[in-house]
């Protein structure tokens, strides 16, 4: 399955969340991720993390700002912080390049952001 993204590599800044949305797709959980993660919720699976802040919660690591993107498996995975408006614009694109590939569930994606609290 082609990248959601096109060509792109560890040079490029946001790679970790691009690897992360590809992830997503790759796994027919694309359209859940973005539904999660459009109401600030985070949705990890396989590999692939995607986690808001939690400013109550006993461990430091928790407490950040933005949204944190993993990519890989224990202490070897790449992380990377985006603020809201970074998350939801890098989101944004990955939704239009999944329409533009033929995505089956385009109309319920185009809600999904219409109604994301990240905005």
């Amino acid at each position: 399955m082609p990248s959601l993204f096109g060509v792109f590599d560890d040079s490029d800044s946001q790679w970790v969340a691009k690897c992360y949305f590809d992830r997503m797709n790759e796994l027919g959980a694309f359209v859940k991720a973005v539904d999660y993660i459009s109401r600030g919720c985070g949705y990890s699976f396989d590999g692939a993390y995607c986690a808001f802040p939690d400013a109550d919660s006993f461990y430091e690591e928790d407490r950040f700002d933005g949204v944190r993107f993993m990519y890989g498996y224990g202490s070897d995975a790449e992380t990377l912080f985006l603020s809201e408006v970074e998350c939801f614009a890098l989101m944004e694109s990955a939704c239009k390049s999944y329409v533009e590939s033929g995505g089956e569930r385009g109309g319920e994606i185009a809600k999904i952001l219409s109604e994301s609290i990240l905005r």
